[in-house]
């Protein structure tokens, strides 16, 4: 086989196109750094974006999750009454992770708010004080609607093929998988399957045949209690003891700090009563130096001749 020899031709081409893609990022930073210096980049983007936006052209990002449940929280509370399960507004790994914390499942909620099988479900079911009270006290309530991308993912991923559906689902760690990661217990599927009485009898079954995960969360759970009472008790323990040792540190050097103040003002009373006997040295001397003057004085006078 030959060897291939690019020909002139190519190596043209590849030149000239090596140096329009170098014009072009020079022109790209000489661009960025005229906007950074003159502060246009905000203004520019404004005048680009807003027309685009109000034609419909530029794609806003979804909302946050929290955002998404608040909205259907309040819509549904709005149709159906305050009475529902608690709306888990995390993502599916956080309801996960809550789900072990308190020794409990979590029942997904799968719909679609274009059908008016929802509708049905949310006003005859999910509006029930009985199934309320029961989902709350057994599972964590995760909703997803498949107009979203999450909702529409876990539709796939829990091949659902009615709606709307719940699913139940354990975290992985409890039956011997990854920590975080989903386990499919059991599913229901269409509007028929969701009457009351037969959502609450077959949830209940679930929870019956796999309590052995949730005695297994329990006992996690204890045993996190424990740790954290053992792990708590160390640390006032430890406060306790470092707070004696800085009371005795300061204890000690409030001591060394008297008997100092003590030796000072000892030793400036001794410096005072140095210098007050030197005084009275003094004047001692001055006195008895004047008195030896007068007696000299008079005796240098002598009785007149």
């Amino acid at each position: 086989m030959g060897t291939l020899v690019p020909t002139a031709g190519v190596l043209l081409g590849a030149w000239r196109l090596i140096t329009g893609f170098s014009v072009v990022r020079g022109v790209a930073r000489v661009v960025r750094s005229f906007l950074a210096a003159t502060g246009l980049g905000p203004l520019i983007h404004w005048l680009v974006t807003t027309p685009l936006s109000m034609l419909g052209l530029l794609l806003s990002p979804p909302p946050p999750r929290q955002v998404t449940v608040r909205r259907f929280t309040s819509g549904f509370e709005e149709e159906f009454g305050s009475t529902h399960p608690r709306f888990f507004d995390g993502s599916l790994q956080q309801a996960l992770t809550r789900s072990r914390q308190e020794a409990k499942f979590v029942l997904v909620y799968v719909y679609s708010a274009r059908l008016g099988s929802s509708t049905t479900v949310s006003r005859q079911l999910l509006s029930s004080e009985l199934f309320s009270a029961f989902a709350n006290e057994n599972f964590i309530f995760w909703s997803a609607d498949v107009v979203t991308g999450e909702g529409h993912a876990m539709r796939q991923q829990l091949r659902i093929g009615e709606l709307p559906a719940f699913s139940v689902l354990a975290d992985g760690h409890l039956g011997g998988g990854r920590q975080g990661a989903a386990q499919a217990l059991g599913s229901l599927q269409g509007v028929a399957a969701m009457s009351e009485e037969l959502v609450i009898e077959r949830l209940t079954q679930l929870l019956n045949r796999f309590e052995a995960l949730r005695e297994a969360a329990r006992l996690e759970a204890r045993e996190r209690d424990v740790d954290r009472l053992l792990r708590e008790e160390q640390e006032e323990e430890y406060a306790r003891a470092l707070a004696q040792d800085q009371a005795r540190e300061a204890e000690e050097a409030a001591a060394v700090a008297r008997r100092a103040q003590e030796a000072d003002e000892q030793r400036a009373r001794e410096e005072e009563q140095r210098a007050r006997e030197a005084e009275e040295a003094r004047l001692v001397e001055e006195a008895a130096a004047a008195a030896a003057a007068r007696v000299a004085a008079r005796q240098g006078k002598g009785p007149p001749l």
